[in-house]
C-alpha cells in the first residue's frame, strides 16, 4: 500500500465526521456556517500546515500556504495574520499534515461545481484550492508523497492534526 493509500484509509473515520460537521448533504447550513469553516481552515493552515511546509523547506508549498492564508483573510475580511508556530515534530509528521491539506482541494473543487456554497457568499479560499487540483499540483504532491520512505505513525499523526480540532476531539 502506497503513503497515499494509507493515509487515506487510517484517516477515513476522520475525514467522514469533518465533512458531517461542515457540510450537510445540501451544502453549508447558512452562511455563518460557512464562515466557521472558513474560520476553521484558517486556525489549520496558520497553526499546523504552514508551519509543516516550513518545515519541510519547500518554498512550493511554503508559497502555496500563504496564497491560501491570503485568500482566507480575503473570504473573512481578517487583514491580519494569525500567529505561525515553529514546527515541532518529524518531516514525516508535516508530510501527513500536507497529505490532508492538499488533499483538502478536491473537496474545493466539489463544493465550487455542485452548488454547495451560495453564489453570495465568498470564494477565494475555494478558488485557490480548487486551482492547486486542477492546475496538476495536486497530483505531483501525490506522486512525491508515495515516493517517500515514511514512518507512517508519525505521517498519521500530522494527518489527523491537520483536521479541524472540534472534529478530532469528538472522535
Amino acid at each position: 500500500m502506497d503513503n497515499r493509500a494509507f493515509l487515506k484509509s487510517a484517516t477515513r473515520d476522520v475525514h467522514r465526521r469533518t465533512e458531517a460537521r461542515w457540510v450537510g448533504s445540501e451544502g453549508f447550513s447558512d452562511r455563518r456556517a460557512y464562515e466557521d469553516w472558513l474560520h476553521a481552515m484558517l486556525a489549520v493552515h496558520s497553526s499546523v500546515s504552514l508551519p509543516a511546509a516550513r518545515k519541510l523547506a519547500r518554498r512550493d508549498f511554503i508559497a502555496e500556504e500563504h496564497l491560501r492564508l491570503d485568500a482566507l483573510r480575503r473570504d473573512l475580511d481578517q487583514p491580519t495574520l494569525l500567529p505561525t508556530p515553529p514546527c515541532r515534530h518529524s518531516d514525516a509528521w508535516a508530510w501527513g499534515a500536507q497529505y490532508v491539506v492538499n488533499g483538502s482541494a478536491m473537496g474545493a473543487c466539489i463544493l465550487l461545481k455542485s452548488g454547495q456554497v451560495d453564489v453570495r457568499w465568498p470564494h477565494a479560499y475555494l478558488k485557490v484550492m480548487s486551482g492547486f487540483a486542477k492546475g496538476g499540483a495536486l497530483k505531483g504532491f501525490f506522486e512525491e508523497l508515495d515516493q517517500l520512505a515514511l514512518n507512517r505513525d508519525e505521517a498519521l499523526a500530522g494527518a489527523e492534526a491537520a483536521f479541524p480540532r472540534a472534529v478530532v476531539r469528538a472522535a
